[in-house]
């Protein structure tokens, strides 16, 4: 398959270097067109899959002639194998960092963005390139923000369709008819959620907590069906089973939604709070620069209603700071020369000097970040151990259930052989 690419090239100045980058060009396989505009300082190429455009800029650039790229930001919530093979293998893609923090892809290359991100979506990956008004964190928090309007639409909805089901359990009965009407939307809509991610699980043969939960209301769903195919073999129907198990689970994942939302919601707001830039002490001159650009020991200076943006060591006046980042506490205190001061604190009242100890991904602010992101991304070891159980579990439940309905039905009949059946699945 061919591919035409056309780049800025720097370092011509006359027609012996355009004949010397086309013979360099040239020289390497699976190449169909070359021209060096030297006028533009345009290069163009048309190659083939085994063109290896890595090494040719190395070679370009090792003799003064640079073949400028472009640079993205691109949001992707997850950096596995799969995705470094493609970024190794993409010879157009010169160079990438993944900022694990952010979530973060950061390429440079000599491909339209809209070209990498359609690679990137083939291979399954969702993604959002970045622009200067957009961070990752916004695009994650929009992200956050939406699943959480889902599962609420989804828990709320639910539990009214429910409500009729509760009262039928305890003491209006409801025909049989209106039952089904009622649970369709929950079972197959607002539930359809744990039926997409039982399907997902095993494929990959895990037998998660979403398959025992379809399975067992699934059963109960269309175990009821029976009853109006049959309505003298099958008395009973189980719709309310269904569609009540549904309903409390959905609430169940509501608040653990909110939960993670409202913590990273915190971790969103640190971000944007903290300035990008610093002002330092050069020869005696305040100076502003990027905060990337502080090094330890440097010297900073912090004024009154600004962020300390690096963790220091006070070595010039006296101020009253805000900790309530990192120990609640709103009352300001009082630091003076020699104390520790910590990024992300704010500068009530004075006027500071103070020295780097610490700055970037090594400060106690960025810590806490990183903590916070784990702790959300990783699962605790009690939640592994819950997955492992019912990975175990839930196949020997069904097997179970399966045994009792075989069990039941050659010596009491289907229906309470379908019965049973039910009770394990929801039971468990």
């Amino acid at each position: 398959m061919k591919k035409l690419i056309k780049a800025p090239i720097r370092g011509l100045t006359c027609a012996n270097c355009v004949k010397t980058v086309k013979s360099i060009i040239n020289s390497e396989k699976d190449i169909y067109f070359v021209d060096v505009d030297l006028t533009s300082e345009l290069l163009t190429i048309e190659f083939g899959e085994n063109f290896n455009f890595r090494r040719i800029k190395k070679e370009l650039d090792s003799i003064g002639y640079e073949i400028i790229a472009k640079d993205y930001e691109i949001y992707i919530e997850n950096f596995d194998e799969n995705l470094e093979n493609y970024l190794k293998n993409e010879h157009l893609i010169l160079n990438y960092f993944y900022d694990f923090q952010t979530k973060t892809l950061k390429i440079e290359a000599l491909m339209q963005a809209d070209e990498i991100i359609k690679n990137l979506n083939k291979l399954g990956y969702e993604v959002h390139l970045l622009d200067e008004g957009k961070s990752p964190f916004d695009i994650e928090y929009e992200k956050r923000k939406k699943e959480l309007n889902d599962i609420k639409r989804r828990a709320i909805l639910s539990s009214i369709l429910a409500f009729p089901l509760i009262l039928h359990e305890f003491s209006i009965p409801l025909n049989p008819i209106i039952q089904l009407l009622l649970v369709i939307p929950i079972q197959f809509y607002f539930g359809f959620y744990f039926i997409k991610n039982a399907i997902k699980s095993l494929k990959f043969l895990n037998f998660d907590m979403n398959v025992l939960i379809s399975v067992g209301t699934l059963s109960a769903f269309f175990g009821s069906i029976l009853h109006f195919i049959n309505p003298t073999i099958f008395e009973h129907v189980y719709f309310s089973t269904s569609g009540i198990i549904i309903s409390i689970i959905l609430i169940g994942k509501f608040f653990e939604t909110r939960a993670k939302f409202k913590v990273f919601e915190n971790l969103k707001n640190l971000y944007i709070k903290k300035p990008r830039k610093v002002v330092i002490l050069d020869n005696g001159i305040e100076k502003e620069i990027e905060i990337s650009k502080l090094k330890e020991g440097g010297v900073f200076i912090i004024k009154e209603g600004n962020m300390v943006l690096a963790d220091g060591e006070i070595i010039e006046g006296e101020g009253y700071f805000d900790e309530s980042t990192f120990s609640g506490e709103f009352k300001p205190i009082k630091k003076t020369k020699g104390d520790k001061i910590f990024e992300g604190t704010i500068l009530k009242e004075g006027y500071v000097k103070a020295k780097a100890l610490k700055v970037g991904n090594k400060t106690i602010l960025n810590e806490i970040l990183k903590l916070s992101r784990y702790a959300q991304r990783e699962k605790s070891s009690l939640e592994n151990l819950a997955n492992k159980i019912s990975s175990v579990f839930t196949p020997i439940v069904i097997l179970f259930a399966i045994f009792v309905f075989i069990f039941q039905l050659f010596n009491f009949g289907i229906e309470r052989a379908l019965l049973s059946f039910i009770s394990v699945l929801v039971i468990a």
